[in-house]
């Protein structure tokens, strides 16, 4: 009759081992996806971050090209600027009594590309995009 019992604690251990094996395995998937939903987390916001700090940049560059042309009707842009760091005035462009001024930034690899369309008069903004 020990027989029994002797197998009957093997089963027992057998199925101790095998439940603390799937619980330790359950434990470090949910772990590692707490894990990496932190890290994506962190990533967005560092990207947000880098995103504003570009399109200040852009627009801070725009006002560079604002003041050219405020000394120079006929500035063309394609140049690059220092306001912080390098930013570029791609062109400015004349359409009848219109000046488009459009500018492009980079700030580790996040790209920011403003078009601003003012009227020449009096440089109020007929239009802004980012595209």
């Amino acid at each position: 009759m020990s027989m029994p019992t002797e197998n009957l604690k093997n089963q027992n251990g057998y199925i101790a081992i095998v439940t603390a094996l799937i619980l330790s395995a359950l434990i470090i998937a949910i772990t590692a996806s707490i894990s990496l939903s932190a890290f994506v987390g962190r990533k967005t916001v560092l990207n947000s971050s880098l995103k504003e700090e570009s399109r200040a940049l852009a627009d801070a560059c725009i006002n560079v090209a604002l003041l050219k042309l405020a000394l120079d009707i006929n500035y063309g842009g394609g140049e690059t600027v220092t306001v912080g760091q390098d930013c570029d005035i791609i062109s400015v462009t004349t359409n009848g009594n219109q000046k488009t001024i459009t500018v492009k930034n980079v700030v580790e690899n996040i790209y920011t590309n403003i078009r601003r369309t003012i009227n020449a008069s009096d440089f109020s903004i007929v239009s802004w995009e980012e595209f």
